[in-house]
């Protein structure tokens, strides 16, 4: 969808932050944002293009330029915080940058939410300001734009907890203003044996620790194939070879291999679980999966099993929920 509205100033801790509305949503430009925090503009934009539920909410705009119209990417607002979840400011070497980045997270949405739709949107309009109800106050009304802001919230939430872990999940829905309990739904009753599980095998490896890090294997893999944090590709790789993971191109698609045998998967990740001596019997159950190898993974050599992209992006995870009493 390609817009021609006009774009809106707000003022942010010095920035300028650009918006506007298309049919009474509101879309953000995302690309001065990464430019002031120093991220690549490119990188970002193909992770949000690789994003099923952030993919949802890009919309373009013409802006005037001396050299013509040019198309400007906008992201829906709603979005926004799951975007900026998503940069990992524990990576961030600069003090300066990492705090700026803690403060869009803390208060880029609110800001524009607030310029958009509450006080400062009232007084623009020459009404009386008025206080507008908490959203998950309106979501439990059943109010229809809560219900699909809520909507939005808990997809986001669900990759920023994929890729990162629960804690920066339950950050974002604090941010949000969502309730969050720290607490799990009762697992379901298996009706089939665990070692077939392909989804719950690939979930035990993706929220484990690379080796010797403090990254996840699933953040690190998407680290690589979003091609974000370049400056730290070469220390990455090594962390995957070493847990028996890497990137691998197969046929001209670049995907993951896992290997089949390696001590620190053995040892470490699967231990103690239904995969503990065949997880590859159960990764191959995984849709586009294919036997590749042998391959090295830090002097380790072993076959192992490839998974196109989609399948670690899509990896499921526990969602977290609402509080409703």
């Amino acid at each position: 969808m390609t817009a021609t509205n006009q774009l809106t100033q707000i003022e942010f801790h010095g920035d300028t932050l650009w918006a506007t509305e298309i049919d009474g949503v509101v879309y953000v430009v995302i690309k001065n944002i990464c430019d002031r925090l120093g991220i690549d503009w490119r990188a970002q934009l193909k992770r949000i293009q690789r994003d099923a539920v952030l993919a949802e909410g890009v919309s373009m705009m013409d802006t005037p330029s001396p050299g013509g119209p040019q198309e400007t990417t906008l992201l829906r607002l709603d979005l926004v915080n799951g975007w900026l979840f998503g940069i990992d400011d524990s990576r961030v070497r600069d003090d300066e940058t990492r705090n700026r980045v803690l403060i869009y997270k803390r208060e880029c949405y609110r800001v524009l939410f607030q310029h958009f739709f509450g006080a400062s949107r009232a007084t623009r309009e020459g009404q009386e300001p008025c206080t507008l109800p908490a959203p998950h106050d309106a979501f439990m009304r059943g109010e229809p734009w809560a219900v699909s802001w809520m909507n939005s919230v808990l997809q986001v939430s669900s990759r920023i907890e994929r890729m990162g872990g629960r804690a920066p999940a339950a950050d974002y829905l604090r941010a949000c203003g969502v309730p969050y309990l720290d607490r799990l739904p009762p697992a379901p009753r298996r009706t089939v044996d665990p070692g077939w599980d392909g989804q719950g095998c690939l979930r035990r490896l993706l929220d484990a620790p690379c080796a010797e890090t403090d990254m996840t294997i699933r953040g690190a893999l998407l680290d690589l194939l979003d091609g974000t944090m370049k400056d730290y590709h070469d220390e990455i790789h090594r962390a995957l070879a070493a847990s028996g993971v890497k990137t691998f191109r197969l046929e001209g698609e670049l995907g993951v291999a896992i290997a089949n045998r390696h001590p620190y998967l053995t040892r470490a990740v699967f231990h103690g679980t239904a995969w503990a001596h065949d997880h590859a019997r159960a990764l191959t159950r995984l849709g586009g999966a294919q036997r590749v190898g042998p391959l090295t993974f830090n002097k380790h050599s072993s076959r192992a099993t490839f998974l196109p992209p989609a399948v670690i992006e899509d990896a499921p995870s526990e969602v977290p929920f609402l509080a409703t009493a």
